[in-house]
C-alpha cells in the first residue's frame, strides 16, 4: 500500500475527503482517501492519503493467508483423525483376533479334555472325534487322518470326516499309499512341513496329479505332519474353508492333532498295561493250580523292602494261617537244624547281595 504525504500553502481549517488519482501500484486511476491540516506557527499545511485499492488488496491478502492457514490446519486435523482412526481400528481388530483365538483355544482344550475321557472308545472312535473337532475349529468342510509306518514309506488311510464320506463317490477306496508315489496331499510326509494351499485350482506343483473320478472337489487345504519325537507318525488334513486359511487355522489343527496323538499313546499304554495285568493274573492262576496239583509252594523276597510273600499252597504246606504272614528268618531258624540253617542262611545272603540263585 502506498501512502501520500505533501505540503501545501496555509489553509484555515483541516480538509479531508475522497478523490480519484493515479495508483502507481496498479498503474491506473483509482479511488483514494486524503486528509490535510494547517500548521499556523509555521504557515504549513500537512496532508496524507492512501489508495482504496491498496486497502482492498491488503484485505484480500489477509483473507487468502487465513484461508491457507485454515486449509493447512484442516488437512492436518483430517490426517491426524485418519491416523487415530486407523490405530483404533487396528487395535480393535487385534483385540478381536486375540479374543477369537482365545475362544478357539478354550474350545480346543475342552474338546481334548472330552477326548481324554473317552476311555471306552476305540482308536477309530477317538480319531474320528478329534478330526471332526479339528474341522470345526478351522471352519473347514472335509478332512482325513492317515498313519505312517515306522520307516515313513507308507501311508494308511485311517479316518475320513463324515462330510468327506458323504461327498466321495469312489467305490473302491485305496487304503495304503506309497509316500513317494503319492500326489500333493502327501507332500507334508516328504517335506516334514505344513502345507497350506488357498487356491488349489491354480496351484502349480509337479506333485499335483489331479483327482480320480468321484473324488471330492478341493478348493483349499491344510496338511500337517504329526510328530512323535523326530518321526512322523501321521498326517492330518482339512479342506474347503470358505475363506483363506491363516496361521491361526494351522495352529489349531496342529495342536488338536498333537493332543490327539498324545491321548492315543496314553490309551495304548493303558491298554498294554491292562493286558499285561490280565496275562499276569492268568499266569498266577495257572501257577496256583499247578502248585495245588503238585503239592509245592513258592515264595518271594523283596531285598529293598524286606517283604516276603508266600503262595497259598506254601501256607498249606507249613499249616500256617495266612493272616500271620510269611515266615521271618527267625521262624525259619526254628525249623532248620544248624547244618541246614547255615547253608540256607549263607545262600540267602549271597542271593540278596549278588543277585544269584540259591537252593
Amino acid at each position: 500500500m502506498q501512502c501520500l504525504f505533501y505540503i501545501c500553502p496555509p489553509a484555515k481549517k483541516a480538509i479531508g475527503g475522497s478523490e480519484k488519482g493515479n495508483n502507481p501500484s496498479i498503474n491506473q486511476m483509482g479511488a483514494k482517501l486524503s486528509y490535510v491540516k494547517g500548521f499556523p506557527p509555521w504557515g504549513w499545511v500537512l496532508g496524507t492519503g492512501f489508495h482504496v485499492d491498496d486497502i482492498q488488496n491488503e484485505i484480500e491478502l489477509i483473507v487468502q493467508n487465513f484461508l491457507r492457514m485454515f486449509a493447512g490446519i484442516f488437512v492436518f486435523i483430517t490426517c491426524l483423525s485418519i491416523y487415530i482412526t486407523k490405530r483404533v481400528l487396528r487395535t480393535e481388530y487385534k483385540t478381536a483376533q486375540a479374543e477369537a483365538a482365545k475362544e478357539l483355544d478354550e474350545l480346543r482344550l475342552k474338546k481334548l479334555l472330552e477326548l481324554s475321557q473317552m476311555t471306552q472308545n476305540s482308536i477309530h472312535g477317538l480319531t474320528e472325534f478329534a478330526l471332526e473337532e479339528a474341522i470345526q475349529l478351522t471352519g473347514s468342510e472335509i478332512g482325513y487322518l492317515a498313519f505312517l509306518n515306522e520307516d515313513e514309506s507308507q501311508l494308511t488311510m485311517h479316518t475320513w470326516s463324515r462330510q468327506t464320506m458323504k461327498a466321495c463317490e469312489i467305490e473302491d477306496k485305496i487304503l495304503i499309499y506309497n509316500v513317494e508315489d503319492t500326489g500333493l496331499w502327501a507332500e507334508s510326509a516328504r517335506s516334514k512341513k505344513t502345507i497350506v494351499i488357498n487356491d488349489y485350482q491354480n496351484f502349480q506343483s509337479s506333485r499335483k496329479m489331479g483327482f480320480p473320478q468321484g473324488h471330492v472337489d478341493i478348493s483349499r487345504m491344510i496338511n500337517v505332519p504329526i510328530f512323535d519325537g523326530d518321526m512322523i507318525v501321521a498326517l492330518a488334513a482339512v479342506g474347503n474353508k470358505k475363506e483363506a486359511y491363516n496361521d491361526s487355522d494351522v495352529r489349531q489343527l496342529r495342536l488338536m492333532m498333537d493332543g490327539m496323538w498324545k491321548i492315543l499313546q496314553q490309551k495304548k499304554t493303558e491298554d498294554d498295561l491292562r493286558r499285561s495285568e490280565e496275562r499276569i493274573k492268568e499266569s498266577n492262576a495257572d501257577l496256583r493250580l499247578a502248585q495245588q496239583i503238585c503239592g509245592i509252594g513258592s515264595w518271594a523276597f523283596n531285598a529293598e523292602t524286606g517283604v516276603r510273600t508266600w503262595s497259598d499252597e506254601l501256607f498249606k504246606i507249613f499249616e500256617r494261617d495266612p493272616e500271620l504272614g510269611a515266615f521271618t528268618l527267625n521262624d525259619f531258624k526254628k525249623i532248620y537244624v544248624d547244618k541246614w540253617w547255615d547253608r540256607y542262611y549263607s545262600g540267602f545272603q549271597a542271593a540278596v547281595k549278588e543277585g544269584g540263585a540259591f537252593y
